[in-house]
């Protein structure tokens, strides 16, 4: 299930960190050195006021009385390359750049620790993102969510990516061996809620990505399957997990190569290295029927003939 291995190494810059308490999610100088990030304030004109914008997403929390919630905020910037890599790495550079004075002012904080992103990695659907051991040295269950949501949340909204991976000095984090920061966190990988009103907006390949990386979360799965495989299946007990992560779950390197779209059918062809049954299988081909369900896309089996 993923794409071919992209080792980014990613310059390293300082973080600025916000501490706060209490959280739950709103549907939601020198040649290694980060440039200053867009934050959304005055910036000096340059050559870049001709070339082509991309509109990122990044989420920033806020204190909703007493309840922290995740929210999203918009920035237009100059990319230097359509490449994955490059995107997610600059909407982390615009997430600890923090939020405009205006939206400062309406509350909105950047949650995350002050500490070195030492490396990103792609592997569609996830990214690996490995940082210094300040990373983690916070405390509170609140902020704590604030930090693996803002991630999550802000990541998930790069295409060709869904999953957040989170390592610390080289080391995977979240899992029994390593739990994440004093609180004791464990988590596999960190995906968006499927049930999220952002999920529904996801396209066909978007969708199929945030499917292949919940796998074997079986709920999140559920929620992502069409009607044919719901009447397969019956309930999300009754999922073969185990058969999904040995087959569509371990594509490695894929790329989506089509994505065909009629009316509320879609085909969504990957291409990639799979590995099924422990064998190797280079340049694979999958194809995705996809349906849209009040208006949010699952992955589904076609229909009989």
């Amino acid at each position: 299930m993923y794409l071919k291995k992209i080792t980014f190494v990613c310059l390293v810059f300082l973080l600025s960190a916000a501490i706060l308490a209490g959280c739950t999610t709103k549907d939601p100088q020198d040649k290694t050195a980060i440039p200053p990030a867009d934050n959304g304030q005055e910036q000096p004109a340059d050559n870049d006021e001709n070339k082509d914008k991309t509109a990122l997403q990044i989420f920033f929390t806020r204190d909703n009385q007493g309840k922290i919630e995740t929210v999203p905020v918009t920035r237009e910037v100059v990319l230097d390359s359509e490449d994955t890599s490059v995107i997610a790495a600059k909407a982390l550079e615009l997430l600890y750049g923090g939020p405009s004075n205006n939206e400062k002012e309406q509350g909105l904080v950047n949650s995350l620790p002050e500490a070195k992103l030492l490396e990103l990695t792609l592997e569609r659907p996830h990214v690996i993102l490995n940082f210094s051991k300040e990373f983690e040295q916070f405390g509170g269950t609140s902020r704590l969510h604030a930090v693996l949501e803002q991630l999550t949340w802000t990541m998930s909204s790069v295409p060709g990516i869904k999953s957040v991976i989170l390592m610390i000095e080289g080391e995977r984090v979240g899992t029994e061996k390593q739990p994440f920061t004093g609180e004791g966190a464990l988590f596999n990988d960190l995906t968006i809620d499927p049930a999220a009103e952002t999920a529904a907006t996801l396209g066909p390949a978007d969708t199929l990505d945030l499917f292949i990386a919940v796998i074997p979360e079986v709920e999140k799965m559920w929620a992502l399957m069409g009607p044919n495989a719901k009447g397969v299946y019956g309930s999300a007990g009754n999922i073969e997990y185990t058969a999904f992560s040995e087959g569509l779950g371990s594509w490695k390197s894929y790329q989506v190569t089509e994505e065909k779209i009629e009316g509320d059918i879609a085909i969504v062809t990957i291409k990639g290295d799979q590995e099924l049954e422990g064998q190797k299988q280079p340049n694979a081909v999958y194809t995705a029927y996809m349906v849209r369900e009040n208006g949010q896309w699952k992955w589904d089996f076609p229909p009989d003939k």
